[in-house]
């Protein structure tokens, strides 16, 4: 059976979904599988993730669920890795960590670089699951269907001072 192509998503990070109106939001579970894209409005998009206290403790967590998963060989969804992957996405600076934790996603212990380093450092060893390639997806339909919505938002979001100036 061939693979599906992974989804193709024109964002890299945490600050540019907000600039294109998709909004982040703390998810009402603490289950690292239940994230998820919808419409928060017809103007705004909304990604939701479990958040997540980020320790040494959890770190490990992570890395052996993660590890556990890619054991069962194909029949685990991928949860976790899905999580640390979608993570991994929104995150390339050390100022979309300090998005994520401004949404109250992310409550490391640790420094926005040593954060970051740590979700680069672990995920390119991850399997691919269901849950990323669906958030992925999701995610890049909400772009490819609302281009001129997207174009207006980003427009607006990136000019509001000077728009207010003026």
């Amino acid at each position: 059976e061939a693979e599906a192509p992974r989804p193709i998503l024109n964002i890299s990070s945490a600050l540019e979904l907000a600039e294109v109106g998709v909004h982040i939001t703390a998810g009402k579970t603490a289950r690292l599988s239940d994230m998820g894209v919808g419409k928060k409005n017809p103007l705004f998009g909304n990604l939701w993730l479990p958040p997540v206290y980020l320790s040494e403790l959890t770190m490990s967590l992570l890395i052996n669920m993660a590890a556990f998963e890619m054991l069962q060989g194909g029949t685990s969804d991928y949860g976790v890795s899905s999580y640390v992957q979608i993570m991994s996405v929104l995150m390339n600076r050390e100022d979309d960590v300090r998005e994520l934790r401004a949404k109250r996603i992310l409550y490391p212990v640790f420094s926005d670089q040593e954060t970051l380093d740590f979700f680069k450092s672990v995920c390119p060893y991850l399997q691919y699951g269901r849950q990323y390639d669906r958030v992925l997806q999701r995610l890049s339909h909400y772009q490819q269907d609302r281009t001129v919505r997207v174009a207006l938002h980003k427009f607006v979001y990136n000019n509001l001072k000077y728009l207010l100036t003026s």
